[in-house]
């Protein structure tokens, strides 16, 4: 597991906030310590150096929370 990042915010939507210092892929699966998945990349936004990642989940997380995702994973890639 690679660290993503740590919860800064939780939207109105319910969508988890984090700052991260690497530019992950919309769509990866992402977990909290080695358990099962708890969500994906919804969207990332802002700086490229240190962006913000949007993390839409099943699970309620709190502020704080450290995320990780799966450095071996392979995301589906859609025809459009």
């Amino acid at each position: 597991m690679k660290f993503l990042g740590e919860i800064v915010h939780i939207s109105k939507s319910g969508r988890a906030i984090l700052r991260s210092r690497k530019l992950p892929k919309i769509g990866e699966k992402v977990y909290m310590n080695s358990e099962k998945s708890v969500g994906y990349i919804f969207d990332v936004f802002g700086p490229v150096e240190k962006p913000f990642v949007a993390v839409s989940s099943n699970k309620d997380l709190n502020q704080g929370s450290r995320l990780f995702i799966d450095e071996n994973s392979k995301i589906k890639k859609y025809k459009y």
